[in-house]
């Protein structure tokens, strides 16, 4: 199976007294997704730190392009994404497009990620190349503590267009730590900080 291109990442407000409902009608639209479209992953869950807390993510993932566009015509005939608007009023702000990096990340786990991290960052003194090659030698320490899927990519449409995107998943807040702390440690990492402005760094609760 190849790997994906493309991420969509949706980003919305909803109350709390209706945030249950609503996550199990973002489980409907993904079924829904996976029945007509050929999304190759989704992913969504609860932001629990950084920008926007308590907001929804809804992130799809999908080889070309195309299948973004067969996902607008599965939402107009969705009952759980008209749900959503109507019955929990989630406000969605943002949808964001990347185009991923080859970055080759091989971690699998039988166990479902239960957080994903998202980071962007703007390139200062780094070139958009450059700030990939780092990325690349230091997928080997995200690994070997704790990270479980790992993607990093441009964004091209939505907001922040031309910053660079980082997700990554794991299946515990220890495993989050224990990265970040021996990322501070790695040359290649601290080279990658030095050169970027990182201005948004959130914790996604997954609940799929």
């Amino acid at each position: 199976m190849s790997d994906p291109k493309y991420v969509v990442i949706t980003a919305a407000n909803c109350a709390a007294a209706n945030r249950a409902a609503a996550l199990d009608n973002m489980g409907g639209f993904a079924q829904d997704l996976h029945g007509g479209t050929d999304v190759m992953a989704i992913r969504y869950g609860v932001v629990l730190s950084g920008l926007n807390p308590g907001g929804l993510v809804f992130v799809q993932m999908y080889e070309s392009l195309s299948g973004l566009e067969q996902a607008m015509e599965v939402i107009g005939g969705s009952a759980s994404y008209a749900s959503l608007l109507k019955d929990q009023n989630v406000q969605p702000y943002v949808r964001n497009i990347a185009k991923l990096a080859p970055v080759p990340f091989d971690n699998a786990s039988a166990l479902p990620a239960k957080y994903l991290v998202f980071t962007r960052a703007k390139p200062v003194t780094l070139t958009v190349q450059e700030m990939t090659e780092k990325v690349a030698a230091s997928t080997a320490v995200f690994a070997a503590n704790g990270a479980q899927t790992l993607r990093f990519g441009q964004i091209i449409t939505g907001n922040e267009i031309g910053q660079q995107l980082l997700g990554v998943s794991y299946q515990s807040m220890s495993d989050i730590e224990a990265t970040y702390d021996a990322l501070a440690q790695d040359t290649n990492f601290q080279q990658l900080t030095a050169g970027v402005d990182v201005n948004m760094r959130s914790v996604i609760q997954l609940q799929t």
